[in-house]
C-alpha cells in the first residue's frame, strides 16, 4: 500500500495536520492515512508507537488475501494483452512511473522472480517497504507479503492477477490486504478503504498508459 505522501516538512513545525515526534523530530503526515478527522486520528495513533513506525511486519501466505481484517480492491482493464502487461508489472524501476508514492523499486534477490524472490520499494519520505514474493503464476498472478513497512501496518499482502478478455484486453484486479497494528485501528482502516481503493484506481489507469506507450515504441 503506497499511500505515504512524501511531503518534506520542518521539524518541529506543524503544518496542516501533521504530527511530530519529539524524540524523533520525525513528522508523520495525515495525507499517509487520508484526509479528515479519521486521517488525523490514525497518523496520531501510529506516531505514539515507535514500535510500529517503520516496522517488521509479520509475514503472511496467500490465505491472508481473503481473510484479511481489511481488504482493499480495484479491477480495471488495460489495453493491452496479458503478457504486455505481465512485463509492465516486472519493471520494478518503472513502478515509480504509475504506482502513486512509489520513489524507487528494485530487486533484491537473484533470481529477481518466482516465489521466494524479493523486493524492496522506496516510498516517499525514504519509507522502506521490504517484500517477499509468496505466489507466482507467470503471467497470470503474483502475490508478496510484505516484511517492513510504515506506520498502522502489522500484515500486509498484495495480490495482482490478470485475465485476457480479449485480444488486446486485459482485466487486472489489484488486492491489499491488509492487517492493522494496533488492533484498535482496524475500524478506521475499514473507513479508509475508498481512499486506499482510489489510489489503486490511479495506479491502474496509469499502469494502461504505460502500457500503451510501450507498445508504441
Amino acid at each position: 500500500m503506497y499511500l505515504w505522501c512524501g511531503r518534506v516538512h520542518t521539524p518541529g513545525v506543524h503544518r496542516g495536520r501533521c504530527v511530530r515526534s519529539c524524540t524523533s523530530g520525525v513528522v508523520e503526515c495525515t495525507h499517509l492515512w487520508g484526509e479528515g478527522a479519521i486521517g488525523s486520528r490514525l497518523a496520531r495513533l501510529a506516531a505514539t508507537d515507535h514500535a510500529v513506525a517503520m516496522g517488521t511486519l509479520e509475514p503472511q501466505d496467500l490465505d491472508f488475501a481473503e481473510s484479511a481484517p481489511v481488504i482493499a480492491e480495484h479491477v480495471a482493464v488495460v489495453d493491452g494483452t496479458a503478457a504486455e502487461v505481465w512485463a509492465a508489472i516486472l519493471d520494478y524501476p518503472g513502478w515509480t512511473g504509475w504506482f502513486p508514492g512509489v520513489k524507487g523499486c528494485e530487486p533484491t534477490s537473484d533470481p529477481s522472480t518466482g516465489i521466494g524472490s524479493t523486493r524492496r520499494v522506496t516510498l516517499g519520505g525514504g519509507v522502506v517497504v521490504d517484500e517477499r514474493f509468496i505466489a507466482w503464476d507467470e503471467g497470470e498472478r503474483w502475490a508478496f507479503t510484505a516484511l517492513t513497512g510504515p506506520p498502522g501496518f502489522g500484515k500486509l499482502v498484495e495480490r495482482v492477477t490478470l485475465r485476457q478478455l480479449g485480444p488486446r484486453l486485459t482485466e487486472v484486479t489489484y488486492r491489499m490486504a491488509i492487517g492493522p497494528k494496533p488492533t484498535a485501528l482496524t475500524p478506521m482502516f475499514k473507513l479508509l478503504r475508498p481512499v486506499i481503493e482510489k489510489n489503486l484506481r490511479v495506479a491502474l489507469r496509469n499502469l494502461n498508459g504505460v502500457v500503451v506507450a510501450a507498445r508504441a515504441s
